[in-house]
Order: C-alpha cells, then structure tokens, then sequence
C-alpha cells in the first residue's frame, strides 16, 4: 500500500503542467491539516525522497532494456531491487513499448523533481524563534478589528482551507490574536456552528459583494 506521501507524489505527477502548483498548494493544506507537526520543508522532503527511489528504480530499469531479454532483465531487477514498489510484471509484456513509456514518465518525474527541489531551497531559512519575535512585534501595532470574531475566525478558516496560509491552525489563529490584539475563544466550536447557519458562508458572501462593488463603481469612474 502506498504511504501518504507517495500518493501525493502520484498525485503531482497525475496532473496538467498548468494545474500543478494549485494542486501542490491542496496537497500541502490537507497534508499539514493532518500533520499538525509538520512542515512545508518537512512535506517537500518526504516527496522528494520518494520521487528519487521511483526514478532510481525506473533508470536501473531502463539502463537494462536494450540489452537483454526480458526473462534475463526481470531476474536481475527484481534481484537488485529485492523491494522493488514500481516495476511489475506488466513491465517485461514488451520491452520496447514499456521503454518508451518509461522514459516520458521519467522525464516528467525528473521535471517535477527539479522543480520540488527549487521550491525547497527558496523556503525561508529563519529558525522559529526568529518568526515568534517577528510575530509578538505585531503586539503593538494599530490595527484593530471591526468585524465579530465570529467573522474574523471565519475569513482566517477560509484562507486555511484554500491553502493561502500553511501551518498549523493553532499557530495561525495565536498570530492572528497577536496582531489584531483580540482574544478568540472556542475556535473550533465557532468553525463546527458555522453548518447551522442559514447562510454558512455569510461574511465571504458579504466580503465578495463588497469588493465587487467597489471594482464596479472604480469602473464607472474610469469611464
């Protein structure tokens, strides 16, 4: 059975070039909503590693393919591999259909490989401690909240939920407090009573019209 991580992976290399970095970006939610300890670096790591052990195995493969038979090939693989996850029976039908296939999936592999490991490399390096300090100096800023709490828990889930903000929710929210200088109480409690609502969306709802109104009238002035 394939681990998380390796059906994330699958996953990655599943989808259109353009729907790539929105499906990262889901991935990545639903990934540190379920790890709650974890990171991106962490979550980036864990694919990485399982990306390089597909496309070592699908290379030795195809270092093999032109030059032996495929009962000889499938012996030393399967030898060298003894836990080999990615080559299968369906490999050896035909060698030279199954080589040609292998190579584009390599290649997109390599591609996604290469752009996980730029993605790694441009996370911040700061430690935690550096972001904390960098947090508490909102403590004395002038930014204050206008709406409920229920609304501001609200507007925060939806960002949560729709991957703009990553980490772990009880972070996020301890940030929020800090900066608008507001306590927020029973967040979960307030998140679960939002399904009871007539409207469950009510604020977004509220938010959308507003701005849409504003783009509107900006237009009218413009012409």
């Amino acid at each position: 059975m394939a681990t998380q991580t390796e059906q994330i992976t699958y996953r990655l290399l599943h989808v259109s070039i353009e729907f790539k970095e929105f499906e990262y970006n889901r991935l990545l939610a639903k990934f540190l909503r379920e790890n709650e300890t974890e990171n991106e670096q962490n979550f980036l790591t864990l694919i990485i590693t399982d990306l390089k052990e597909i496309i070592k195995e699908k290379d030795y493969y195809n270092n093999f393919t032109t030059k032996l038979s495929d009962d000889v090939l499938k012996e030393i693989v399967i030898k060298e591999n003894p836990n080999h996850r990615f080559i299968t029976n369906e490999l050896f039908i035909n060698s030279e259909i199954e080589k040609k296939r292998i190579e584009k999936e390599l290649k997109q592999e390599k591609y996604l490989l290469e752009n996980l490991n730029i993605k790694l490399n441009r996370l911040p390096t700061k430690n935690l401690e550096t972001k904390k300090t960098n947090i508490n100096n909102y403590k004395n800023t002038n930014l204050k909240w206008f709406g409920t709490k229920s609304e501001l828990i609200e507007l925060f889930k939806a960002l949560i939920e729709n991957g703009n903000l990553k980490g772990n929710q009880e972070d996020i929210y301890k940030a929020v407090e800090q900066v608008f200088n507001i306590e927020l109480k029973n967040i979960d409690q307030a998140i679960t009573k939002f399904n009871t609502r007539e409207n469950d969306t009510k604020f977004l709802d509220t938010l959308k019209t507003t701005l849409s109104q504003y783009i509107t009238n900006k237009l009218d002035k413009n012409f």
